[in-house]
């Protein structure tokens, strides 16, 4: 049992004890339990029930026994040393791979997520927040890996699924099997796949285009970099090294060559977290955004410890780090995330249609950007997608799209203010590069803003807006053009009427 689990109920221990009589107990704890497991009050043999630990030195109740978890040894190790701890016979039984374990997934078979395939176990990455760095790794046979994706394509009909390997990039032999593999199979379902890469470990590639353009030419749509921070301090609390000043290249070398998404890790909020240090991330992070308009992403956690302390959220003292408060770093938080989304306004807003097809497309096998979640899919654009994807191939549907667009009434959440005689829109000045916080507003801007009030197709909005003396594909410019702006701040969603 796991007495670090907030649900743990007396009640349903002792039920279970009395229900199955076990010959052992195994109660897993780490120094933030084990005061309470002192107080337990357990109706079974104390010379049979053992503390389970990873921390060697943890102080342990004389009443009972301890078994040490060597994290630096494999699982088959462990558990022999723990069984023959017990003082128990056992044999190791080899479990014959079947891709058809997924029917056992309730979860899986309901949600319709992506799978996660395991290619393996262990990791020899040193992060000091996690529970299996430096472990032992051992990965799957590539060919057992193939047939669970060939199962899931063609059996289940997923069409995206993640490779959950921290560090897949430390093994090169097998990330080339695995692309060649997956070019051989030649699969005949569309799919599209991402995976997790530790950045220290491009530097011991020679050729990063060569290996990154084999990775593009199997599908791999998307990437998830352990970045986790740029400060030094806290890199070397974290047990990170990287080399910082060629990341950035090495990110638009992936995207260059077909990538569509990086995703970078970060953890923010461990004991040493400053100002200063959330400021670096800070500058980092809008650098990168700037040299990589429109691909990049940012996953951001709260710091964990591996006791499993959240240092914001442990619900002791004040939840704050030596320097800074909880509410200062969550602030540094939203701000992070306010710079992305200014730029998911900016880039997407300016994307071409191809652009956008293209993205909804991929994001429609799975792989659910930010750009797509937060925004391409609350466009327009993505409903006419969802209307005529059926009917229509990718040169028709752009085609289509321009007509089947003018039946989409604009819907605005803004009213119009006044300074003096001119009149303008209230805007958030963190959502547009200008940091302005007033959307001056024109004769035709005022125009089109009153006159979406009528819940008009864009279309007749269109020949209203022709005869104020334009012509029809000038008035359609005009109107696209300020609409566009309005449904990049958030302030305005299409919609037609069935």
């Amino acid at each position: 049992m796991d007495g670090r689990d907030k649900g743990f109920e007396m009640k349903t221990l002792h039920g279970t004890i009395e229900e199955r009589s076990p010959d052992f107990i195994l109660v897993k704890a780490d120094e933030t339990n084990i005061k309470s497991i002192e107080r337990l009050t357990i109706p079974f043999s104390k010379e049979k029930v053992y503390i389970m630990t990873t921390q060697k030195d943890l102080p342990v109740p004389p009443v009972y026994r301890k078994v040490w978890i060597d994290e630096s040894q494999g699982h088959r190790e462990n558990i022999e040393s723990i069984m023959n701890t017990l003082a128990l016979d056992f044999e190791f039984k080899t479990w014959e791979y079947n891709p058809k374990y997924w029917e056992s997934d309730d979860e899986f078979i309901k949600t319709k997520k992506a799978p996660f395939i395991n290619i393996g176990n262990g990791c020899d990455r040193g992060c000091g927040f996690c529970e299996i760095s430096n472990t032992p790794v051992k990965l799957n046979d590539v060919h057992s890996v193939i047939d669970e994706i060939d199962y899931l394509l063609s059996q289940k009909k997923r069409t995206f699924f993640h490779i959950q390997n921290h560090n897949i990039f430390n093994r090169l032999l097998f990330l080339e099997q695995l692309c060649n593999e997956i070019q051989k199979r030649r699969f005949n379902t569309p799919f599209a796949w991402s995976c997790y890469l530790a950045p220290e470990s491009f530097e011991s590639v020679e050729n990063k285009e060569v290996l990154f353009r084999k990775l593009a030419n199997t599908n791999l749509k998307q990437v998830f970099l352990g970045v986790e921070h740029v400060n030094q301090d806290i890199l070397n609390q974290y047990h990170i090294d990287f080399d910082k000043s060629s990341l950035i290249s090495n990110i638009k070398t992936m995207l260059d060559i077909g990538i569509e998404s990086v995703v970078i890790n970060y953890i923010i909020g461990s004991p040493r977290e400053s100002a200063e240090s959330m400021s670096e991330l800070i500058d980092f992070s809008k650098q990168l955004l700037e040299e990589t308009r429109g691909a990049v992403e940012f996953n951001v956690n709260y710091y964990t410890d591996k006791s499993h302390v959240n240092y914001l959220q442990k619900g002791v003292c004040n939840n704050d780090t030596d320097f800074l408060t909880k509410y200062q770093i969550m602030n540094y938080k939203k701000e992070l995330y306010s710079l992305l989304l200014k730029e998911m306004n900016t880039r997407v807003a300016n994307w071409s249609t191809e652009e956008r097809y293209n993205h909804v497309v991929i994001n429609e096998l799975g792989l659910k950007t930010q750009y797509w979640f937060y925004n391409l899919s609350r466009t327009a654009f993505y409903k006419m997608y969802r209307a005529t994807k059926h009917n229509h191939a990718k040169y028709q549907f752009q085609i289509e799209g321009a007509d089947n667009f003018l039946n989409y009434s604009p819907y605005v959440f803004v009213l119009f203010e006044c300074e003096g005689n001119q009149k303008y829109i209230s805007i958030d000045p963190r959502l547009n590069h200008q940091h302005i916080s007033k959307l001056y507003l024109n004769e035709d801007d005022f125009f089109l803003l009153e006159i979406a009030k009528r819940f008009l197709p864009l279309g007749e909005i269109v020949k209203l807006l022709s005869e104020r003396g334009y012509d029809y594909d000038e008035a359609l410019k005009k109107a696209l053009t300020f609409y566009g702006s309005l449904e990049s701040l958030g302030l305005l969603v299409y919609y037609k009427a069935l």
